[in-house]
């Protein structure tokens, strides 16, 4: 499960501010607020974990069990 200091290091990495995350993922920008300050998933956002996670793949991150980072294109 990701969690939501994950989210916010993969938003960073995309270069991406939480309202720009905000649009991508069509939640809004209170969620992502919420979600980057709490230090694990809560059942009720569930499915907007999974949304920010989709959204965040779909821009070429790859979450790891390290942690986010960027899709190599090999």
């Amino acid at each position: 499960m990701v969690t939501g200091r994950q989210i916010r290091a993969a938003r960073e990495l995309l270069g991406w501010d939480r309202a720009d995350l905000s649009r991508q993922a069509f939640l809004p920008l209170s969620v992502i607020e919420v979600i980057e300050y709490q230090e694990s998933a809560s059942m009720l956002l569930d499915g907007q974990m999974l949304a920010l996670r989709r959204t965040c793949e779909r821009a070429g991150i790859e979450f790891a069990a390290d942690g986010p980072r960027l899709k190599v294109n090999t």
